[in-house]
């Protein structure tokens, strides 16, 4: 037999992904074996002996490798059925101040116009807007979250016009004024701001109809 017949692809493949120490080690106790089963002429027998607990070895830890696997496996498909499990069940989030359910289901809290303003904010200014908008539906309380209080302001006065929001007192002209004129989430339609327009002239002109009669 000459040394060629054996060319040890598969060794080389394994040795080759492992680091350079391990691998070296690795190759002087597979040289040692030889030289000590050439020196004694050990039968092929003796050698099967010689390498019977390495492959026992190395079978038990691919075993447990693949024990580890299907474990996480497992335990990555209990965890999806478990989030699947909590999306099909009903929703028990209280609603809001003692409404019913049917009621809060029913309620309009946005329109088309209002998603179209918000979309025109930068993110920071939709993020405060939207949390004061909600805080002033659940509590009544309007609060000013940002620094720049034109994107809110502004925002109010559009859902006022909706009808959505309850307040006695109607806009003012210096309201629609402000939000047609110093508002940063326009420009808007121009049909809108004509329309928005005519609303301000009318208020103003209710205003003045007003101011004449207390003169």
């Amino acid at each position: 037999m000459t040394h060629t017949e054996i060319s040890f692809e598969n060794l080389q493949q394994a040795l080759s992904r492992c680091g350079e120490k391990l691998a070296s080690e690795a190759i002087a106790e597979i040289r040692t074996a030889i030289n000590q089963a050439v020196a004694q002429a050990a039968s092929a027998a003796e050698v099967d002996t010689l390498l019977h607990p390495v492959q026992t070895n190395v079978e038990a830890a691919q075993a447990a490798r693949r024990g580890k696997a299907a474990a996480r496996r497992a335990a990555k498909k209990a965890a999806q059925a478990e989030q699947t499990a909590q999306a099909a069940q009903p929703d028990t989030t209280p609603v809001p101040s003692g409404e019913g359910r049917g009621e809060a289901a029913d309620a309009t809290f946005f329109t088309l116009e209002m998603v179209k303003y918000l979309r025109r904010c930068p993110d920071q200014h939709m993020l405060a807007v939207l949390n004061s908008y909600l805080r002033l539906i659940f509590t009544g309380h309007l609060v000013h979250s940002d620094d720049d209080h034109r994107y809110l302001d502004n925002f109010i006065y559009l859902t006022r016009t909706l009808g959505l929001i309850d307040n006695p007192e109607p806009p003012t002209a210096e309201q629609a004024a402000a939000y047609l004129f110093d508002n940063p989430a326009l420009p808007l339609p121009r049909a809108d701001r004509r329309a928005l327009e005519r609303l301000r002239r009318k208020q103003s002109r209710k205003q003045f109809g007003r101011h004449s009669e207390k003169v």
